[in-house]
């Protein structure tokens, strides 16, 4: 894992996907607790524990995810933009213990496009191309919750 240092690069990882539902069920996945609890994971077998869940500019979200060895990692999100159905952006900080892992800022998008939702993730800072390996297997487990409804 990169550890970002005060000479850090910025690096810029975008990820698109397109979600078999409506605008508004993606992002009521993103802003509702028990929808996050389903879905928002870093890997398949991890445990999620989300802390503290307030979807409003200058709240927070607080969440761990406690793999099947190893340390549990803790993020921690700050709200800078809410815009219902549209947008939302966050300062997100990632630790394991007491080391800090990154601060990168996202942005989320949620666009119309045919019978679904076109999903675009946007995650800026140090060490944001690492992001992706968190981000691909909770990406994989909205869409099944969209597609099937479980």
């Amino acid at each position: 894992m990169t550890h970002p240092s005060p000479a850090a690069t910025i690096e810029t990882l975008v990820l698109e996907r397109w979600l078999p539902a409506p605008v508004e069920a993606v992002y009521r996945a993103w802003t509702t607790r028990a929808e996050l609890e389903r879905w928002y994971t870093a890997e398949h077998g991890w445990i999620i524990a989300i802390h503290h869940h307030d979807p409003r500019v200058g709240g927070r979200f607080e969440v761990s995810f406690t793999p099947p060895v190893g340390d549990t990692i803790f993020e921690e999100d700050l709200y800078d933009a809410v815009v219902p159905n549209e947008r939302l952006a966050f300062t997100m900080t990632l630790r394991r213990s007491n080391e800090l892992i990154s601060t990168t800022h996202v942005t989320v998008t949620f666009a119309h496009e045919g019978t679904g939702t076109k999903l675009t993730i946007t995650d800026v800072g140090p060490s944001a191309r690492d992001h992706e390996q968190g981000w691909t297997p909770a990406l994989e487990e909205l869409a099944t919750l969209l597609a099937t409804g479980a």
